[in-house]
């Protein structure tokens, strides 16, 4: 109780800080949608673009939400992060050694 008492006049802070960095999220997304478009790496990078996207609705959703829910259905965003930033990763992976396999290959 002590705890929570010292950090109440924290609180309106860290909501206004929590919605600068998902407004931070929002512009590293756009800018990697645009600095990624076209070429050999772009499918990757628009995956995990897309996941820092889904991250962003489903963060902002719980930041004004007034009374939080478990199990809404604005949640699922959060999962489609987690998989987007996944397959981004395997894609990327598969770029890569691909790419490897390619250069042994020629030399």
């Amino acid at each position: 109780m002590a705890t929570d008492a010292f950090l109440d006049p924290f609180a309106d802070f860290v909501g206004y800080l929590y919605i600068a960095g998902d407004c931070l999220l929002l512009v590293v997304a756009a800018t990697l949608l645009v600095a990624f478009w076209g070429g050999r790496f772009s499918q990757s990078w628009k995956l995990i673009a897309i996941a820092a996207f889904c991250l962003y609705i489903a963060d902002m959703f719980f930041a004004y939400q007034d009374n939080y829910i478990e199990g809404a259905v604005w949640e699922v965003f959060w999962t489609f992060s987690a998989l987007f930033f996944g397959l981004g990763a395997v894609v990327e992976n598969a770029i890569s050694t691909s790419s490897r396999r390619r250069r042994r290959g020629k030399s």
